[in-house]
């Protein structure tokens, strides 16, 4: 059975799917296990490998912040020391009930206030946007249908967008975010100065402020990363070329898979 992950274009090729069953037989809440997510359907579990729900969280949450630019995301570690995302207001922005997010957890699914969905339900969805309206109804966000693409949307979409195609990749990019790491011993931020035009974006060393702008690190095989994505709209390469202007490539060309193109180095030039 084929099903296109959600957020992937017409152009892209097709994945196969894990399992995909309708969301009226899928049951209500996941009996979780560490690497997957595991919910009751007929007597039988099914499971979606973390590859999918990683990469499928973050094209949910990137589309929660195009729709509405006072939205961003942030990043945080569970016990088991997996991923999770999280969607909130910026600060001030009241209308959209600050007191309320969107999390994204790889293995028990997304929660939104009293509300959210298994996996199971996600992927049973042939609507790419179903997840997304329902998680804003479940907040009560009154948000517009479209907004413009912004500078930090635009690097959001790229990670997203570079998750799904690299889904089925042997080695597949982690994107981790740089405020996440500042003060973790395994990241020593030396190597970030291999990234062409990103040293003046950084904070001085022991800077105890978090990043601003935020950024994202895509690692791949490597402790040292291999692309750094800023929330100001820009890429940057070890290749020594210069930053790649995400939201001028957007405007340009107008397809996300055009946008990514060539951000990715050639596994047989990473190293550490």
């Amino acid at each position: 059975m084929n099903f296109h992950l959600a957020g992937a274009t017409r152009k892209s090729a097709r994945v196969e799917a894990v399992v995909c069953f309708p969301a009226s037989i899928c049951g209500n809440h996941n009996d979780a296990t560490v690497g997957s997510t595991a919910s009751a359907v007929k007597g039988r579990p099914v499971t979606v490998a973390m590859r999918w729900t990683t990469a499928q969280s973050w094209w949910i949450a990137s589309e929660l912040c195009r729709r509405n630019s006072a939205l961003h995301i942030r990043q945080r570690q569970d016990d088991h020391g997996n991923q999770q995302l999280l969607v909130e207001p910026d600060s001030g922005q009241r209308e959209l009930i600050v007191s309320r997010s969107v999390s994204f957890d790889p293995v028990r699914g997304i929660q939104a206030g009293s509300g959210g969905m298994n996996w199971a339900e996600v992927f049973a969805e042939d609507d790419p946007h179903a997840a997304v309206k329902r998680l804003q109804a479940d907040l009560g966000w009154e948000l517009p249908t479209t907004s413009p693409m912004t500078r930090r949307s635009i690097a959001y979409r790229t990670a997203a967008r570079l998750l799904a195609v690299t889904v089925n990749d042997r080695k597949r990019p982690e994107v981790v975010s740089w405020n996440s790491m500042l003060g973790m011993t395994p990241y020593d931020s030396s190597w970030l100065s291999l990234f062409g035009g990103l040293k003046p974006l950084l904070h001085p060393y022991g800077y105890s402020a978090p990043q601003d702008p935020p950024l994202w690190v895509l690692f791949r095989s490597t402790p040292h990363g291999i692309l750094v994505l800023s929330e100001s709209g820009q890429a940057f390469r070890r290749d020594g070329v210069p930053p790649v202007d995400l939201l001028a490539r957007y405007r340009e060309r107008g397809d996300m898979d055009d946008v990514i193109a060539g951000l990715l180095p050639p596994r047989s030039t990473e190293s550490d």
